[in-house]
């Protein structure tokens, strides 16, 4: 991704992974890209709170593209709704104060989004209206054991939670929108197609539609 949007721009790459991280980094650099590094958690409101403001310094912000997230294979049910969920919530707070005319902000969720049940009228109110920190513990009251519905909602969540923010980002002349791509190559899904039934029936069926 970076590659292609990144020509003319300085990059602010943050990661949780800080080898991966400084790899990324060193081949951008390589290719001639101007690169900033910042350990990056989206769990956490410090260290999310942190890297905004390191992008910030660096100059006016063109563009947030934020494609953390973990399946349903790789943690609780509570850590993915930590990840998925609060983490795009705190995003979204964080980096809300510095756009400007001009800037989007593309919050990546999923297809799977569209999948299992509704959120409910509880839920949705959460969703759209809390703060990430109150969010957090309101999540804990819902009871969702299953890793698998934990992903499926927090997917869902994510698309009302960019849209309930459009508004707000709208009146400072920004935009911030929700992708739900379908299966791509990466180490999260062939891990999943390694566990999963449910992920070799999605790539069949992209194939056949392709």
């Amino acid at each position: 991704m970076c590659p292609r949007i990144g020509a003319g721009f300085r990059l602010v790459l943050g990661d949780f992974n800080t080898a991966h991280l400084e790899k990324v980094a060193e081949d951008l650099s390589n290719a001639g890209y101007d690169v900033t590094t910042a350990a990056l958690d989206v769990s956490d409101k410090n260290s999310v709170d942190g890297f905004a403001k390191t992008a910030a310094a660096l100059g006016e912000i063109a563009a947030i593209l934020h494609t953390a997230g973990i399946s349903h294979n790789m943690g609780s049910a509570e850590r993915i709704m930590d990840i998925n969920l609060v983490g795009t919530a705190r995003m979204i707070e964080a980096f809300e104060p510095y756009v400007t005319r001009g800037a989007v902000g593309v919050f990546i969720s999923s297809n799977s989004g569209y999948l299992g049940r509704a959120l409910t009228e509880e839920e949705t109110s959460a969703v759209a209206t809390l703060s990430a920190d109150a969010l957090r513990e309101q999540v804990g009251n819902w009871h969702i054991r299953e890793s698998g519905e934990a992903y499926v909602l927090s997917k869902r969540a994510n698309r009302l939670q960019v849209a309930s923010s459009a508004a707000r980002w709208g009146r400072k002349g920004a935009r911030i929108v929700s992708i739900s791509p379908g299966v791509i190559s990466t180490p999260m899904s062939k891990k999943e197609q390694e566990t999963s039934k449910q992920m070799a029936f999605m790539i069949q069926i992209h194939l056949l539609v392709g």
